[in-house]
């Protein structure tokens, strides 16, 4: 081999398949491809044969040559593998085995590949069917055939729409032709379509030329006869005296001194036209000259005969760009001419100057004496325009028609930026300009900007461009931003003050703000992070941000404890930027969700704005390197006139949309603008600004920020309070005066062109409660103001006393059912608010129900009253009531429930785990089909405040709840009440006398994070005491004897589910309960968790039903008075998602709401309707009312059926039987296939499920086997829970049957492998469950599948059919109920 000249490209990660060919031949022709094949083996040296010791020499020289040849063809990158290989059979293994794998993940990666292969419209078919033909020939390489035909169909549907007449008269054949037969004929049906669209343009050509030279077939009239006299002038035939040329000529030669060439083609921006036919410069717009004197110095004559008048004379100054930069030139007599289209550079003009002009097909330059560069004119079509600075025509997008304006309106537009830096700016930035030099005193500024000396700061630290960048974390704001945002970060560059925002939701957001502005500064000015400064908060001093700084190699700085002073930039850039926002929003009476909008556009001016930190210099200058350019600014919230570019619009409709300025982008060229008809935020660059304000009069509310600093323990705040300015002369009041006020915006700050939501869908939560933050009269909440020293501790800006009136009215969730034409009301069920309780019929029996929840409290001392400990954050506290209803809908009593705000916890501070089990619903059933069977007695219980019972081991103080005092003389002055309950309220009043009172807490009070699992903790501890023990299946489930008979106790939090052989069993259970905790029986069993239960001992029957749960949702949903139907799901009907999603259309509809009502009774009573909510479900984000119509359908399925009950009965088989069934492929966005089955114990099914399926099945055979593993895993679950109730024994298989004989061979037979290869490996765990006889699998007639129910919509008779197998029977008794 090393004798010939072949070259083959190296071996390398990607061209396996093509190397190994090559050398594969280059080996066989130098002889040498059976050492490498191993079929040549080295030969066995036998001793007392001495030829043989030879030939096995020959043989490892000759291996040596072929892994010589072997290696010559490897890439260096390739050499590494094969380090270890003696023999060239080594080394061809080894690269085989890394480039070549044929496990089952690349098996399945093939297939997939070539299954879900299409070709795209105007893709090369060569070169597609040969990547077609790669794939079928990678996998017959791994053994797996591919039948012909399969392949062909494959190859057929694979093409695009184009080929659908050639795919059908392919498929219309008598037999398919092999795949290279097809792929012949897919490539000249190709060849001969380009042949025919060659041949059509060629046409088309033609027919064209053709056309070009025939003459117009229209009749000439009397008018376009040839004139046939003399003219008087040039005494020539064919025109008139007025048309002769000979005396326009004259009639030019004789006009003024001034003539011009007009453009004939303009754009819209005032760029300067190079003219050679202009003999002086000329200038349209005003405000571009610098010194103009008004005279009349006559017309100027155009081209066209026409005339314009000039109004001035003057200087004009343009600033140029051209190869050597910038240059500024001054242009002196330059014409004003009002109705000029562009402005024009006379070429006569500057030749006279002593300059050169000189033009080619690109451009026009103008040269010196030196030959250097002036000027630069682009040709833009027939014309040259002048190169002029690009910040010039920005300026000149916002011209208003003055020239300079006063110093309070750039005090405005600059953000209400102070006097010194204003006047200083007006030197050294461009279209900063002003008339008045003395700036009036601000009202805005004296509302917004007065705070607390500052602290006297000297830091002379020199640091490069982000060497250190400063960032911390506003917020949370009271009024959440048009995003949804109620926080802002800032990141400060420490060399430059270059600042950026960005807007959270929550702080833990933190992290990825920090990577993506590290990212793009990183990436634009080319230099890395080196240091990050912050606080000590949490969302900076966790684990995530400190391995992301260790790996990025950024080192940190954080500040001391209760040294907000060291991060002093950070929080004066916040402070500056709050105060700038809250200047802007008051001045422009915006509404307090545009927040975010001010303090983007409130850092965008700061940006550009000097600064002393810098020593007066600009920050956006040191940052870009280039010069500042303010004079495209506005004011923030005025209004304006956007050019309207829809094309559907009127001749005679406005051709504006009227607009509120909100800001800049660093993104587009243009101004960002609020359409309050429409109600969007756009980015516009064709807008007029007018110096008045959009939203006048509007009632403004406050908008208080919450610094929230999780390393402390004090919550810090910072009052950002907006007043009501006094009311201005009442000009105009528009539409959205009326309406901005009570804005309900989802929109972020960055976000364009997103249609806002329609105010009316403002939804509040009916709950009223008791707060430690609000006063005695809910219509008015107090901000007290605090002594200095508190002040300075907390970081509160002083203030005056603010009363503030509520004038929020709370307000149901309406939707507009655009389906039915009918409003459904949601809202809250069973809660009541506290001023209507406390002012209505049933106030006594309200306060009763405080009174109590207050005195179970004291009596299992759950606080007790001292000293608040110096920087102890504490958590705050609400009061809940609650109406709690009987079975029949009655009311039973009043609860009023006292809970604390867990959510202000700090993790690994106040509180460690929170987890804390409760029962299945599967178990709940177990439990009573098992009790049904036994014949055993089944009661209920329910804990009297069981969080209550928990021990809190960490130290959590809480705020003392309002009221509390009062009502603890109430029970001190109650005499019905137990002594010692009085004498613990009395103790309490004089504890509370005094300042900073706080409530230490020791028990698991409702609401803290860790109460349900110190509670679930405190009751297994006492359950097991009373020797009963948790089930491995179910925690929650316990068991055990009492005197020799079986005990079963089921828990759900607080309610208790006991089941015992014999009553006076259950009596001594019940007083082994209540000697450890305060428990209320509720005898026999009849309702729990929402279910109706109907049970009669004495005939081994049990019945649960949800009726009345089915009559609420049918009267939430306005479906009370429907028509039944007899099955839940039409037949025929596919559903889609739809392409675009209607988000209006969606508010309107009510689909979310419920699905989630129908998914609880899916999942508790009723197995028939199991899957149709779960294919309804995956539509929850994107629906219309098609899908909603087959909720409806639903609704109308349970009006007929609302008095069927899932039935157990002790006469039905005992042992438990589990059916599995799939729907192969049926879902129609993915193919996926559906999962469904059911376990039936005593007649009835206790276990059930109805879900789509992971991954694509590619047979139904494969789609029954990944749903029999799901079913097997809940089989073993249910043995065991059985086992541990003492219903069958623990070595017991469970029977699983199946109607697919090829899913169960693959279960018990793993010789069928290529069948079998490609799927998961969690899916074989069927087959260890069979092997180790945990299941049984067993063949049922489809006809019998009881789980077919719950895998795809059936026809009535079939569907009523599989009801009574799952245990769903008619309830007599329910007749006429409710």
């Amino acid at each position: 081999m090393s004798s010939t000249n072949f070259r083959i490209e190296p071996l390398s990660k990607d061209n396996f398949d093509t190397w190994q060919i090559q050398v594969e031949a280059l080996l066989r022709k130098s002889r040498m491809w059976d050492f490498v094949n191993g079929k040549n083996q080295k030969p066995v040296i036998d001793p007392t044969k001495p030829e043989t010791a030879g030939a096995a020499e020959k043989w490892e020289n000759d291996d040596q040559d072929a892994k010589s040849d072997l290696i010559l063809t490897l890439s260096p990158s390739e050499l590494k593998h094969i380090k270890g290989c003696k023999t060239s059979r080594d080394v061809w293994m080894k690269l085989k085995q890394i480039h070549q794998s044929t496990g089952p993940a690349k098996k399945a990666t093939l297939l997939r590949q070539l299954i879900t292969a299409r070709m795209k419209e105007g893709q090369d078919v060569k070169e597609y069917l040969s990547n077609f033909i790669e794939l079928v020939e990678k996998l017959q390489d791994m053994e797996i055939p591919i039948h012909q035909d399969l392949l062909a169909i494959i190859m057929l549907h694979s093409l695009p729409e184009s080929f659908e007449n050639f795919r059908c008269a392919i498929l219309s054949r008598d037999e398919l032709p092999t795949p290279e037969i097809l792929r012949i004929k897919i490539i000249e049906e190709s060849e001969a379509r380009s042949e025919n669209c060659d041949r059509s343009q060629q046409s088309d050509a033609l027919l064209v030329k053709k056309n070009k030279f025939k003459k117009p077939t229209t009749t000439r009239t009397t008018d376009q006869l040839p004139f046939r006299f003399k003219c008087h002038i040039c005494k020539q035939k064919g025109h008139k005296l007025s048309d002769c040329p000979q005396k326009k000529s004259q009639k030019d030669q004789q006009a003024g001194t001034v003539t011009a060439l007009m453009a004939e083609k303009s754009s819209g921006i005032e760029k300067w036209c190079v003219d050679s036919g202009c003999t002086t410069h000329m200038c349209k717009t005003k405000k571009r000259f610098e010194k103009i004197e008004k005279s009349n110095l006559g017309k100027v004559n155009l081209a066209s005969d026409g005339s314009i008048p000039v109004l001035g004379q003057g200087q004009v100054p343009i600033r140029v760009q051209n190869s050597s930069g910038e240059r500024n030139i001054s242009l002196e007599n330059t014409l004003f001419v009002p109705e000029l289209r562009t402005n024009l550079l006379s070429v006569a003009k500057i030749v006279d100057k002593g300059f050169t002009v000189t033009f080619d097909k690109r451009q026009a330059l103008a040269l010196g004496k030196n030959g250097e560069i002036l000027l630069t004119a682009d040709r833009i079509g027939d014309l040259f325009y002048l190169r002029e600075d690009a910040s010039q025509e920005t300026a000149q997008l916002t011209y208003e028609g003055k020239n300079d304006l006063s110093i309070d309106l750039w005090h405005q537009r600059l953000g209400h930026l102070n006097e010194k830096d204003l006047k200083s700016m007006s030197k050294t930035v461009k279209g900063l300009k002003f008339k008045k030099t003395e700036m009036s005193a601000c009202e805005v500024c004296l509302q917004g900007k007065i705070s607390q000396s500052p602290f006297p700061k000297k830091s002379e630290r020199k640091t490069k461009l982000l060497d250190i960048i400063h960032s911390d974390i506003c917020g949370p704001m009271r009024v959440k931003s048009i995003g949804g945002a109620a926080y802002f970060i800032t990141f400060i560059d420490d060399a430059t003050r270059w600042c950026e925002v960005m807007f959270l939701k929550k702080k833990s957001e933190a992290l990825e703000a920090f990577k993506i502005f590290k990212n793009k500064v990183e990436k634009k000015t080319g230099k890395t992070i080196k240091c990050l400064q912050s606080d000590n908060g949490l969302e900076y001093k966790n684990k995530l941000f400190n391995e992301f700084l260790e790996a990025e190699g950024i080192s940190r700085r954080l500040t001391v404890v209760e040294t907000p002073q060291q991060n002093g930039i950070s929080e004066r850039k916040n402070r500056t930027l709050v105060e700038t926002a809250r200047c802007m929003m008051i001045s422009a009476n915006m509404a307090p969700a545009f927040w975010a909008e001010a303090v983007n556009t409130a850092n965008y001016i700061r940006n550009r704005c000097k600064s002393r930190s810098i020593d007066g210099k600009i920050p956006y200058e040191l940052w870009t390197g280039q010069r500042t350019n303010v004079g495209y600014f506005k004011t923030f919230g005025c209004i304006g006139y956007a050019l309207e570019k829809r094309k559907n619009r009127g001749k005679f409709d406005s051709k504006t949309n009227r607009c509120v300025f909100l800001g800049y982008s660093e993104e587009t060229k243009g101004f960002k603008v609020w359409y309050p008809d429409q109600r969007k935020v756009g980015f516009t660059r064709d807008v007029k600004f007018l110096n008045k304000f959009g939203c006048e009069n509007e009632q403004f509310r406050e908008f208080i920020e919450v610094k929230n600093n999780e390393d402390t323990t004090e919550n810090k705040m910072v009052e950002i309070e907006f007043h009501q300015k006094q009311p201005r002369a009442r000009t105009q009041r528009t539409e959205e005066e009326e309406t901005s006020g009570n804005l309900n915006l989802q929109l972020d700050s960055e976000t364009t062109e997103q249609i806002i939501p329609n105010t009316n869908e403002n939804f509040l939560e009916q709950t009223e409660v008791f707060t430690n933050d609000e006063t005695e009269n809910p219509e008015i909440e107090q901000v007290e103001t605090t002594n200095n020293e508190e002040r300075r501790e907390k970081n509160v800006i002083p203030e005056t006393p603010i009363l503030r009136r509520s004038k929020r009215v709370a307000k149901k969730k309406v939707f507009d059912c655009c389906v039915t034409g009918t409003e459904i009301q949601c809202e809250p069920a069973g809660e009541v608010k506290l001023k209507e309780a406390l002012s209505g019929p049933s106030k006594k029996e309200w306060m009763a129900a405080i009174e109590s929840e207050y005195v179970a409290l004291l009596k299992n001392g759950v606080w007790d009253i001292v000293e608040k400990p110096l920087n102890r954050k504490c958590v705050g506290n609400r009061l809940i009531l609650t109406n709690k209803f009987k079975k029949d809908g009655t009311l039973d009593r009043r609860k009023a429930r006292l809970v604390a705000r867990g959510f202000t916890q700090q993790p690994g501070t106040d509180y460690q785990e929170t987890y804390n089990p409760v029962i299945r619903m599967r178990s709940v059933r177990t439990i009573l089909a098992t009790a049904v069977k036994k014949g055993m007695v089944i009661h209920q219980m329910d804990v009297t405040t069981a969080y209550l019972n928990g021990v809190i081991s960490e130290e959590i103080y809480m705020n003392v709840p309002d009221q509390y005092e009062q009502i603890l003389e109430q029970i001190s002055n109650n005499q019905e009440r137990p002594s010692e309950i009085r004498k613990m309220a009395t103790q309490h009043i004089k504890k509370l006398s005094g300042k900073n009172k706080v409530c230490k807490i020791k028990k698991a009070l409702y609401g803290l994070k860790q109460s349900g699992r110190m509670w679930y903790q405190k009751l297994d501890k006492t359950l097991k005491s009373l020797n009963l023990k948790s089930s491995t299946a179910d925690p929650c489930v316990y068991t055990g004897e009492i005197d020799g008979e079986m005990v079963i106790l089921g828990v759900y939090v607080d309610d208790l589910i006991l089941a015992t052989n014999s009553d006076n069993t259950m009596t001594k259970l019940k007083d082994s309960l209540k000697s450890k905790f305060e428990m209320k029986d509720l005898g026999p069993i009849h309702y729990c968790l929402g279910i109706e239960i109907s049970y009669s001992q004495k005939e081994g029957e049990l019945k649960l039903t949800q009726k009345k749960y089915i009559n609420q949702i049918l009267k939430r949903f306005g479906m009370e008075d429907c028509n039944p139907i007899s099955t839940p799901a039409d037949v025929n009907q596919k559903l889609k998602k739809p392409d675009v999603p209607d988000e209006k259309e969606m508010q309107r509809i009510p689909y979310q709401n419920g699905i989630g009502a129908l998914m609880y009774l899916s999942t508790s009573t009723r197995p028939d309707i199991s899957h149709t909510i779960s294919s309804l479900s995956q539509f929850n984000t994107n629906y219309s009312k098609e899908h909603w119509s087959a909720v409806k359908r639903v609704f109308r399925y349970l009006q007929g059926t609302q008095n069927y009950a899932l039935t157990y009965s002790r006469s039905e088989k005992s042992e438990l039987q589990g059916y599995v069934d799939a729907d192969w492929g049926s879902c129609v966005e993915d193919r996926r296939s559906y999962t469904g089955y059911v376990f039936l114990y005593a007649g009835g099914a206790i276990s059930w499920e109805a879900r789509k399926q992971k991954t694509v099945a590619l047979s139904s055979a494969e789609a029954e086997y990944m749903a029999m593993t799901e079913a097997t895993k809940e089989a073993i679950c249910l043995k065991n829970l059985l086992a541990d109730l003492n219903v069958i024994k623990p070595e017991e298989p469970v029977s699983l049957k199946n109607d697919n004989r090829g899913a169960q061979e693959l279960a018990r037979n793993p010789v069928y492998h290529s069948r079998t290869k490609h799927i998961d490996i969690r899916h074989h765990f069927v087959r260890e469950a069979v092997e180790e006889k945990k299941i049984v699998l067993q063949h049922t007639p489809t006809e019998e599948m009881t789980a077919d129910i719950l895998t795809k919509a059936l026809p009535g008779p079939r569907h009523t059919l599989l009801l009574s197998s799952l245990g769903l029977q008619k309830n007599p008794k329910l007749e006429g109920e409710y």
